[in-house]
C-alpha cells in the first residue's frame, strides 16, 4: 500500500546563488551587506516522504531558489504555500487522495 509518511517545507542554502544584481550601484549597501555575512540566499521547496511499493522516497517540488534569507516573513511564507500547492500537484498525479494529502501538511 503506497502511503505518505511526512510533508515538510525547507529552507535550504543556495550555494550559487545569481548575486549579479548586487554589483549595480544601486545595490552597493547591499553588496556589503551580504559579503560581511548580514544575509544569505535560500531555496524553498516542499518535500514529502512517501512509501511505495514498500520503498521509502522523496519527492520535491521544483522549489525557489535565490531568496534573500532576510525577506520579509510573509514573502516567505507565500513561497512555501506556493510550493506546497506544486507539491500537492505532484502527489495526486501518483494518485494520493487530497484527504491523504491534506493529513500530512504542517
Amino acid at each position: 500500500m503506497n502511503r505518505i509518511s511526512s510533508i515538510t517545507v525547507r529552507h535550504i542554502l543556495d550555494q550559487f546563488p545569481d548575486t549579479s544584481y548586487l554589483d549595480t550601484e544601486d545595490f552597493q549597501e547591499r553588496r556589503q551587506q551580504y559579503e560581511t555575512g548580514s544575509f544569505e540566499f535560500i531555496g524553498i521547496r516542499a518535500e514529502a516522504e512517501i512509501v511505495a511499493g514498500g520503498v521509502c522516497q522523496t519527492i520535491t517540488s521544483g522549489g525557489l531558489w535565490g531568496i534573500e534569507s532576510d525577506s520579509a516573513p510573509e514573502y516567505l511564507s507565500e513561497v512555501e504555500e506556493e510550493e506546497i500547492g506544486q507539491l500537492k500537484d505532484i502527489l495526486q498525479s501518483l494518485g494520493f487522495s487530497s484527504k491523504a494529502i491534506q493529513q500530512r501538511i504542517p
